[in-house]
């Protein structure tokens, strides 16, 4: 059924357990991983996440990149760290550890609500929990041709030539407005699901995502932090 809504199954058929762990086919864990996130979980209250680093891999666990998987995925910021994470993900699943009070709150998700089980997973525990990056890697990420989500090798730069060819197409500015949505239906999911909670900063953000003006939404989207790390794809994500 795909990744997506496969997760979202075995979220609502897991077994009891104190904690969680995702697992795609082809990860490669390190001995001490589940022992020290663990560890560190132990110390938090409430919906708990501890994610880890990983170093991506080839399919014979040989380095392709010189970023690890937490840098690709743009790192959590220090500060305004739950506004700067409606527009991105910033967590892969596979670094994730879990305690069942956050598991619990993950159950019964309608997929099609959300871009995917993790990214969900982090804005939950952002906005009612807690969570906590353990600067280790403990995964292989591994790459290859058969990768169904991916972090890919390092980044290669968009010209601005073809960044503001985009501003002025129609197809792309309609591929942006569609994709975008997924991220603006996810956060009101969020708040849907959660009625007896306060997330004013979820509520305002789905505010200004729905200003009329392109231009006013882009500067909400800055002015409130509500950004990525890439100042373009935050423009694109309010187009």
């Amino acid at each position: 059924h795909g990744a997506k809504e496969n997760f979202c199954f075995a979220i609502d058929n897991a077994p009891e357990a104190d904690y969680y762990f995702f697992s795609d086919q082809d990860d490669v864990w390190k001995k001490d991983k589940v022992e020290l996130q663990v560890r560190e979980i132990q110390k938090l209250k409430g919906p708990a996440l501890v994610y880890c680093d990983a170093e991506i891999v080839d399919q014979d666990l040989k380095p392709v990149s010189k970023k690890t998987l937490s840098e690709q995925f743009t790192k959590m910021p220090k500060k305004h760290t739950l506004a700067r994470s409606f527009l991105a993900n910033r967590v892969a699943g596979c670094t994730m550890c879990l305690n069942k009070e956050l598991l619990d709150a993950a159950k019964g998700l309608e997929a099609s609500k959300i871009i995917m089980h993790d990214f969900y997973i982090v804005l939950y525990a952002l906005s009612y929990g807690s969570l906590k990056f353990l600067d280790k890697t403990l995964n292989f990420y591994r790459q290859h041709e058969y990768n169904v989500m991916g972090a890919g090798t390092d980044y290669v730069q968009t010209s601005l030539f073809q960044k503001v060819f985009k501003l002025f197409s129609k197809d792309f500015r309609r591929k942006w407005h569609e994709e975008a949505q997924e991220y603006f239906i996810q956060t009101e999911y969020l708040i849907e699901r959660n009625p007896e909670k306060e997330n004013p900063e979820a509520k305002n953000f789905i505010t200004v995502s729905k200003r009329k003006h392109i231009l006013s939404r882009i500067i909400g989207f800055y002015f409130y932090r509500y950004r990525t790390k890439d100042w373009w794809v935050t423009i694109e994500r309010g187009f």
